[in-house]
C-alpha cells in the first residue's frame, strides 16, 4: 500500500511540475543563441620577489589605438602589419608591431598615444 501511495504521489508531483513548461526545440535555441568569444593568451612577468612586473598578449591590428594607428600610417604606408604584441607594463601600454614588405621586416614599437621608435630591421632572405 505504501508503494501505491507513493506511485501515485509521484505522478501527482510530476504532473505538475511539468504543467507551466513550455516546449522548446533545443536544436533551435542551440543555434539561434550563439557567441563567438576569443580567448586570448596573456602572459605576465614576476621579479623574483613575486610582484607583476608587467603582462602581454598578442592582439590584431584593428585593436590598435586610433593615434598609433595614425601613426603607423604616416610613418610606414607601404608596409603590411603581421603581428602585433600589446604589452601592459607599470599601467602604461606601448605596442610592439611586426611589419613586413616585399623584401624587409621591421620591428617597431608604438606607445598608445602615437609616439614610434624603429626596434629592428630585417632583409627576407
Amino acid at each position: 500500500m505504501k508503494n501505491i501511495i507513493t506511485f501515485i504521489a509521484f505522478i501527482c508531483i510530476a504532473t505538475v511540475a511539468a504543467a507551466n513548461n513550455k516546449k522548446i526545440n533545443i536544436a533551435k535555441v542551440a543555434t539561434t543563441n550563439t557567441e563567438k568569444v576569443a580567448v586570448k593568451k596573456v602572459r605576465q612577468f614576476f621579479a623574483e620577489n613575486g610582484t607583476l612586473l608587467a603582462t602581454s598578449r598578442f592582439i590584431s591590428d584593428v585593436e590598435l589605438p586610433q593615434a598609433a594607428i595614425e601613426t603607423l600610417i604616416l610613418k610606414c604606408p607601404n608596409e603590411n602589419i603581421k603581428a602585433v604584441q600589446e604589452i601592459n607594463k607599470q599601467g602604461s601600454k606601448y605596442y610592439i608591431i611586426t611589419l613586413e614588405t616585399e623584401s624587409r621586416v621591421n620591428v617597431v614599437r608604438v606607445d598608445a598615444d602615437g609616439s614610434y621608435r624603429a626596434m629592428e630591421s630585417f632583409q627576407k632572405s
